[in-house]
């Protein structure tokens, strides 16, 4: 597998993040009078998968984010889950190809390396281009 779950579920904050239109300055600001500041360093050290976020922190970033907490922990959870079983080499592969491979692991029942493909697409939805099929 190409991407660990800490890689993964970090590249998922940074999504959020960027859902909400935020800044790490900005998430730094908005976190600072909570129980739990969030640092704009540490917030990017997760992101960036090289650290682990801590839950105290990640129910703040779910009230910033406007995201429900339960969604997230089971984000992580999964990205553990998937981390511990395996999954497919998706290393270099494009969007395309990891949706590709994604609908065809769906097709044969294969859920977790679909899952798998999917969440490494996620980052580079942007950068493919869609057919119609």
């Amino acid at each position: 597998m190409a991407v660990s779950a800490a890689r993964a579920f970090g590249l998922y904050l940074r999504t959020l993040r960027n859902r909400a239109g935020l800044s790490l300055q900005e998430v730094e600001d908005l976190a600072r009078n909570t129980p739990g500041p969030i640092s704009k360093n540490y917030l990017s050290r997760c992101e960036n998968g090289q650290l682990g976020l801590a839950l105290s922190k990640m129910t703040i970033l779910c009230k910033i984010y406007s995201v429900p907490s339960d969604v997230v922990l089971e984000r992580m959870e999964l990205d553990l889950e998937l981390e511990q079983i395996g999954g497919p080499d998706t290393e270099n592969m494009s969007y395309e190809k990891l949706i590709e491979l994604g609908v065809k692991s769906i097709k044969s029942g294969d859920y977790w390396p679909a899952y798998a493909c999917y969440r490494e697409a996620i980052p580079l939805a942007g950068t493919g281009t869609l057919s119609p099929s």
